[in-house]
């Protein structure tokens, strides 16, 4: 990793807790690397000195206030654009759906027998009740996974009571685990590419929002000066 997406990495890291605001919405990013920094840039320069002059005289103190940390802030708004979308760029590969179901339905079925047997056993042992009835709680295949993870630990802690009667050799339950294991990682993956694609989408909307925002401030103050030509920039996608 060179040292500009390290940094990029590192902003990504920073910003992910607020991205996670619900509110902001998820636009598709419409501009390339590129034309983000030509936007951003073409913007501070162009609308910025309009705002930082004119719009004291115009606007109350309050919303100049907004307008001008919108512009200030426009930069990092690209910025942290620029670092998830290398972020779902450099994802690591994501399971085929037909390697991730085969494997789901294998433990969900381990799940269900193991439980079964576990109920039968352990469901008024005193150590060992309560944590079977946390892992009964659980649904989906990530739960799934995990509670197959609590069924064989249990059984282990419990190896000399249990081994005669248990329908799996110990060498088959730790393979069990490794796969239930393995399991999880592909669920982390799947939800780290979710979730990066997510917030690319908030922080992309988040940069159009607060761009126009600043270019409708600039149009007005222009508005306001009979004669002006000037010529602001846009968000197309080309210049």
């Amino acid at each position: 990793m060179n040292v500009e997406d390290k940094a990029l990495s590192e902003l990504a890291a920073e910003e992910r807790q607020s991205l996670t605001d619900g509110a902001l919405p998820v636009v598709r990013q419409r501009l390339s690397r590129t034309r983000i920094t030509e936007v951003t840039q073409a913007v501070v320069t162009v609308a910025g000195p309009i705002i930082e002059q004119d719009g004291p005289n115009v606007y109350r103190p309050a919303h100049q206030a907004e307008v001008v940390a919108r512009l200030r802030g426009l930069e990092r708004d690209a910025l942290v654009v620029l670092a998830f979308a290398l972020a779902v760029q450099n994802q690591p590969h994501t399971p085929t759906n037909d390697a991730f179901d085969a494997l789901a339905e294998e433990l969900a079925t381990a799940e269900r027998q193991l439980e079964r047997w576990a109920t039968a056993w352990f469901a008024d042992d005193p150590v060992e009740g309560p944590v079977l009835q946390v892992l009964r709680g659980g649904r989906g295949p990530r739960d799934s996974a995990e509670d197959v993870v609590g069924y064989i630990q249990m059984c282990l802690r419990n190896w000399d009571k249990v081994k005669v009667a248990l329908p799996y050799t110990r060498e088959a339950l730790e393979e069990l685990e490794r796969k239930a294991t393995r399991f999880l990682g592909m669920v982390k993956v799947i939800e780290r590419a979710n979730e990066d694609r997510l917030l690319l989408g908030r922080a992309y909307g988040r940069f159009e929002r607060h761009v126009r925002e600043v270019l409708a401030a600039a149009t007005y103050l222009i508005s306001l000066k009979p004669g002006a030509k000037i010529s602001l920039p846009t968000l197309s996608t080309r210049n």
